[in-house]
């Protein structure tokens, strides 16, 4: 099964938002990190899904039912 790589533009387009905005995903740390062949860098389409994925879950559990507690009266 071939994957295939994916270059800033095609990132920001996936993710719809800007080339400079993956930058300072990058410099942050909020993507996974990068192969970097010369000057460009390239993610494994793949490993951006995984990504996307889990950060879905957990951004579904940060948002869960909130404890409420009835006392009676």
């Amino acid at each position: 099964m071939h994957d295939e790589y994916l270059n800033r533009q095609q990132l920001a387009k996936l993710l719809h938002c800007s080339v400079r905005t993956i930058h300072n995903y990058e410099r942050s740390g909020t993507v996974p990190r990068p192969t970097v062949l010369g000057r460009r860098h390239l993610w494994l389409k793949s490993d951006l899904i995984a990504f996307i994925k889990a950060y879905q879950e957990a951004a579904r559990s940060e948002v869960s039912e909130p404890d409420i507690v009835v006392r009676p009266q």
